[in-house]
């Protein structure tokens, strides 16, 4: 099957469907969130005020959930976003859950934390739209003792009865999402802490992926010049151990802080030195997944209308299942293609947030820096968000 990626985008690029639970009044919110976001220099100013008012203990959490906090989380319970759940399984769009609470690096917190994520899996296993999971190790794990195991540094007994205590809340974690029906995916975070991730990611693929299926899923960050090869290594490897790996494709979210260290440690940036390397590197890595005869489930995890035309494109000519190869967006960013993929009969997810607005605030000022400065996605987005504007008379 020969399908045109010009007649795919030019279906990508509808509005009709992808803005139908927005107001006017709505629309215009997003229109301004998005021309602040797309400048890092107002990111941070933001950022740093916001930061300061939690510090002050500042009524900031009423114009959070006024504004930001319902474009971009599900609500702060299960049940504030079943609305959401009932939203997507009605336009075949599957949910990805994720606790939206972090910050916290004590180990009460993170206990806290724990029991925060296995109540969500509990609340949501059983509601047909929520399928799969995601979480950040440093959620319920030291960042100090992530670091130092990714640098090759030994632990103390100390040290390392913490590290024992984070494994367990991690094979907690997975135990009963997987139990619940979940496919859980490990997300990725900075460089400096990445290693001890992958390392921890694997053994857990290890142990409770089959041949079948992938119940885990690790994170792969395409910025970055090593992934090509680490993604091929791990195709080979889970192939050699006949388990099926399960692989979340993204861009990456540290460009500025990855580079800022960079040049203050004194090594080599280990990102790509354009943008136009990454959106290579990022495409013959769908195309890897696509074509890996079976061995590899793919979240291809991206607002890129290039990268999504382009899965889309294997996924008819491959004949792909569905429950192997599949997309995704956040919640409030990108909607057109998340819509129309599902319009379309292709298989796709919204990353879907949910925690108390107060202690949200960290995670969505994550958010917000993360998708800074990517001038070009948010122009589209903009432009998008314009003409059903137009579209509306409004």
């Amino acid at each position: 099957m020969n399908v045109e990626l010009s007649k795919i985008k030019e279906d990508l690029l509808r509005t009709d469907c992808a803005y139908e639970t927005y107001s006017c009044l709505g629309l215009r919110m997003r229109l301004l969130y998005l021309s602040i976001a797309k400048y890092s220099h107002l990111v941070k100013i933001i950022e740093g005020l916001t930061t300061t008012a939690l510090k002050l203990r500042l009524p900031v959490s009423f114009l959070f959930k006024k504004t930001v906090f319902p474009i971009f989380c599900g609500g702060e319970t299960i049940d504030d976003a079943r609305k959401w759940f009932d939203y997507l399984h009605q336009r075949n769009i599957s949910a990805i859950l994720d606790y939206a609470i972090e910050g916290k690096q004590e180990e009460d917190a993170f206990d806290k934390a724990l029991k925060g994520k296995l109540a969500l899996l509990k609340a949501g296993a059983g509601h047909p739209a929520c399928r799969y999971f995601e979480f950040k190790v440093s959620g319920i794990a030291p960042i100090d003792i992530l670091e130092k195991i990714s640098a090759g540094k030994s632990l103390s007994q100390k040290e390392q009865n913490r590290w024992n205590k984070a494994k367990e809340r991690v094979d907690a974690l997975l135990k009963e999402a997987i139990n619940l029906g979940y496919v859980v995916m490990i997300d990725a975070e900075e460089t400096w802490l990445q290693p001890a991730i992958d390392s921890l990611t694997e053994e857990f693929m290890e142990k409770y992926n089959t041949e079948e299926k992938a119940h885990v899923y690790t994170t792969v960050q395409m910025y970055l010049k090593k992934s090509p090869s680490y993604l091929q290594n791990l195709l080979h490897k889970f192939k050699n151990k006949r388990k099926k790996i399960g692989v979340k494709l993204v861009r990456g979210a540290y460009v500025l802080k990855e580079r800022k260290r960079a040049k203050e440690k004194g090594y080599p940036d280990p990102l790509w030195q354009t943008k136009e390397q990454t959106d290579q590197a990022y495409n013959n890595a769908i195309v890897s997944l696509a074509e890996s005869n079976n061995v590899a489930e793919a979240c291809i995890a991206t607002h890129n209308l290039e990268s999504i035309a382009l899965a889309w494109k294997l996924f008819k000519e491959n004949h792909l299942n569905p429950e192997s190869f599949w997309m995704a967006q956040l919640m409030g960013m990108a909607d057109f293609l998340t819509c129309n993929l599902a319009k379309n009969g292709l298989p796709v997810a919204k990353l879907v947030p949910i925690g108390p607005v107060r202690e949200a605030i960290p995670y969505l000022l994550r958010r917000l820096e993360e998708n800074s400065g990517i001038h070009r996605q948010f122009n589209l987005e903009l432009e998008m968000i314009k003409e059903e504007l137009r579209r509306r008379n409004c």
